[in-house]
């Protein structure tokens, strides 16, 4: 996996420290949607929000999570326009 190869903000955050994204993606994701019935949208938020505050309580960290949701979140509604 080369994180210059990839074409999207989704691929990228995929192949982003493996081992963390597939815990992320085993344990705390699948809870936030199905235990606490969050939408795509409010887990996504959720889960860079914890990424952020698991590193530091820092203003420009809350801030990289704002934008990578942000921009995940557009991309996701621009992939999904395109499919039929």
């Amino acid at each position: 996996r080369f994180l210059c190869d990839t074409l999207s903000i989704g691929d990228f955050w995929r192949n982003w420290h493996a081992s963390f994204a597939d815990w992320i993606k085993a344990y705390l994701y699948p809870q936030l949607r199905r235990r606490l019935g969050l939408g795509r949208p409010l887990a996504t938020a959720a889960v860079f929000l914890f990424v952020a505050l698991w590193h530091d309580v820092e203003p420009r960290l809350l801030a990289w999570a704002a934008l990578n949701v942000l921009g995940l979140l557009t991309e996701r509604c621009f992939l999904d326009l395109e499919s039929p």
